[in-house]
């Protein structure tokens, strides 16, 4: 339905010599088309002396959605739901991408003029983490010793 409507705004943009500016725009003014008819029998039954008219109207506009819907679909089982091998403009094979060869390491052995930005060595030694798991390679960790009864 959105294809066929994006195609009548943009035979309504050629015939009157519009310009929409975007295939948004094109696509909105094509599914104003296609429903001023149901919104015109709508109008029109509201009048009680043009209920026949309104009718008529009502039954075209159906018609033209309809007739719309089933373009669509009919588009999207011709393209294979868009997997046709065809259906898809041909591209070519993909370029060669450029190698790329990273950089050498930087040489950071020890010698002060190449150490890292903002980086101190270290010169104290390392503090006791605090944090640290007491009993290290067990989980959950052993219970705590029991204390002997009081006699």
């Amino acid at each position: 339905y959105a294809a066929v409507a994006y195609r009548v705004g943009r035979w309504f943009e050629v015939r009157f010599n519009r310009s929409f500016g975007g295939p948004y725009v094109a696509a909105l003014v094509g599914v104003l088309l296609l429903q001023v008819w149901s919104l015109l029998g709508e109008f029109f039954g509201m009048i009680p002396w043009l209920g026949f008219f309104a009718f008529m109207l009502g039954l075209f506009g159906f018609l033209v959605q309809l007739s719309a819907w089933v373009v669509g679909f009919g588009a999207v089982i011709l393209s294979r739901f868009g997997t046709e091998p065809g259906y898809w403009p041909k591209r070519g094979e993909p370029g060669v991408r450029p190698s790329y060869v990273p950089p050498p390491p930087a040489d950071f052995s020890g010698n002060p003029g190449n150490q890292l930005p903002l980086t101190d060595p270290m010169t104290a030694p390392p503090v006791e983490d605090p944090w640290a798991d007491p009993y290290p390679g067990t989980y959950p960790p052993p219970p705590p010793p029991e204390a002997p009864e009081p006699r």
